[in-house]
């Protein structure tokens, strides 16, 4: 097993520009923002199955030390719905008992609340 250092960050797909923003932050030297992200890991291509994609998610969670949520009225629909990948990636951060943030996006902004 590999030294859980990554943050794993799960969001609604309409939500993505936020997950972006996120990362924008990171690689500018001018802002003193930093992680190791999971999704760096396990990559998936959009044409994997289902099946395929839920394996990778949880491989990146299994080498995550927290989780942060990207709280959003979308991601609480699909992250409660049973059946997306946001509803699996929840129910696994859940299961792997990973200490957990759940950022809400302003509106269709993305700020740090």
């Amino acid at each position: 097993m590999s030294y859980r250092n990554k943050t794993y960050v799960a969001f609604a797909s309409e939500d993505i520009h936020c997950y972006r923003l996120m990362e924008a932050w990171r690689d500018n030297d001018k802002i003193d923002f930093d992680f190791f992200d999971a999704h760096d890991l396990f990559i998936s291509r959009d044409t994997s199955k289902p099946d395929t994609i839920k394996r990778n998610l949880g491989q990146r969670m299994k080498n995550a030390k927290q989780f942060v949520l990207l709280g959003s009225a979308a991601a609480k629909r699909k992250g409660g719905d049973g059946t997306s990948f946001l509803a699996f990636e929840v129910q696994t951060m859940l299961a792997l008992r990973l200490p957990k943030l759940v950022q809400r996006p302003a509106g269709r902004r993305c700020t740090a609340t």
